[in-house]
């Protein structure tokens, strides 16, 4: 009888540390996860920084989308789509909505061509970043300021968007935006 009752005792004593061991695994294995993936996306401070943007908008063979927003992203008149130079110049072109690609805008045949026009990325007066566009589209001088705000992130059908909530301003009429590229 007391042999049944020290392994049973023995028994719970396993079976409990097995639980405990079980738990701390999968709460360290998670926190793991957790870190990783936070060092994968930079931090809404960091992705709002000068360096940060300038290269994150010359990764090559994206379109970058000025839009009303993800979900709904023109008024029937179209956007305008980005594409950012080493140079320090930008194509901008006509579209009707997010492509996975500008190889695939340019498959459907539509990328519309506006122009190209010089740009900068820096900071204001209120430390936001900005990125200024200037120059001639279609003959017509162009002026454009995008105030960077916030990050953002979304769905539209099934491509993946990221970016960033804009003050857009054009010759001072300041309307609000999302900047963003497909993931």
């Amino acid at each position: 009888m007391k042999k049944n009752r020290l392994w049973a005792i023995i028994g719970t004593i396993v079976v409990v540390a097995v639980i405990v061991i079980g738990g701390w695994l999968a709460t360290n294995q998670h926190s793991n996860k957790a870190t990783k993936s936070n060092n994968s996306q930079p931090t809404t401070q960091a992705a709002l920084k000068p360096a940060y943007v300038k290269k994150t908008v010359r990764v090559t063979n994206r379109l970058w989308y000025i839009a009303g927003s993800i979900k709904k992203p023109n008024s029937g008149n179209g956007m305008e789509a980005y594409d950012f130079k080493k140079n320090g110049k930008v194509v901008i072109y006509n579209i009707p909505k997010f492509y996975s690609s500008k190889a695939a805008a340019k498959k459907a045949g539509n990328l519309n061509l506006s122009g190209t026009v010089n740009y900068t990325v820096s900071q204001n007066k209120k430390q936001q970043t900005v990125v200024k566009l200037k120059g001639k589209l279609s003959g017509i001088d162009f002026a454009q300021t995008l105030t960077l705000k916030k990050t953002v992130h979304g769905t539209n059908g099934k491509l993946q968007l990221t970016g960033y909530h804009v003050a857009r301003d054009v010759d001072k009429d300041v309307t609000q935006a999302v900047f963003v590229r497909v993931k």
